[in-house]
């Protein structure tokens, strides 16, 4: 579509639904599609965000140090100040930032018994830490990463992941998993979502793999 095209759908929609519209939702790099907004959209969106609009950004595929080397969530290293963050840890956490615009002084309060709440808490705390140190190992397996998705027509990449348009994305990713390849199956690709602490070696292989298969 284009980000002049975005914009002006988006301010078409706001104008005909004045004062109706909760917010805006928007993932900075899509699961589904690998589309990543650019900052140019986002800059206009910031501009909106202080005009009145809130701006909800769900971060559960870029968060946790996946899309960033340098921030725990990618929206830190935009020109977009969002009203809120979504976080999905994994297990049965997800968490919320909100800014002040968005915060609710009377929340509806949720009580659980679940063990499996603590479990996903200090698993959440562990992922933090852990990635926190892998700084370094982040920025160059990101650039590796980058350096052969680049080279892949209509491929995408985020960080220490990626986005691979094809066909028939459920027996590509069979075929990949039988070489010995574990990829995400999505609706119109695949994603690589290589472990933080993942290795030069094992992540070339993999990327080779990956090559060798699409040649």
């Amino acid at each position: 579509m284009g980000t002049e095209a975005a914009l002006a759908a988006l301010d078409e929609a706001l104008n005909t639904y004045e004062g109706r519209v909760l917010g805006l939702v928007c993932e900075l790099f899509g699961e589904e599609t690998g589309l990543r907004l650019n900052d140019e959209y986002l800059a206009e969106l910031e501009t909106r965000r202080q005009a009145g609009l809130k701006v909800c950004v769900v971060e559960t595929s870029t968060g946790g140090y996946r899309g960033s080397a340098d921030h725990c969530f990618l929206v830190d290293e935009t020109p977009l100040q969002p009203s809120q963050v979504w976080w999905y840890t994994g297990g049965q956490l997800g968490i919320v930032f909100c800014a002040d615009e968005a915060w609710v002084e009377k929340p509806l309060q949720l009580i659980s018994t679940w063990d499996g709440d603590e479990l996903s808490m200090i698993r959440c705390n562990h992922h933090l830490r852990a990635g926190f140190r892998l700084r370094e190992n982040r920025i160059e397996r990101s650039a590796q990463l980058a350096s052969v998705i680049s080279s892949l027509p209509g491929a995408t990449y985020c960080g220490l992941q990626a986005f691979i348009p094809c066909d028939a994305p459920a027996e590509f990713a069979e075929e990949l998993a039988t070489a010995g390849l574990v990829v995400k199956e999505r609706k119109t690709g695949i994603s690589i979502v290589p472990a933080l602490n993942v290795t030069e070696e094992e992540l070339a292989r993999g990327l080779d793999l990956l090559q060798r298969r699409l040649a």
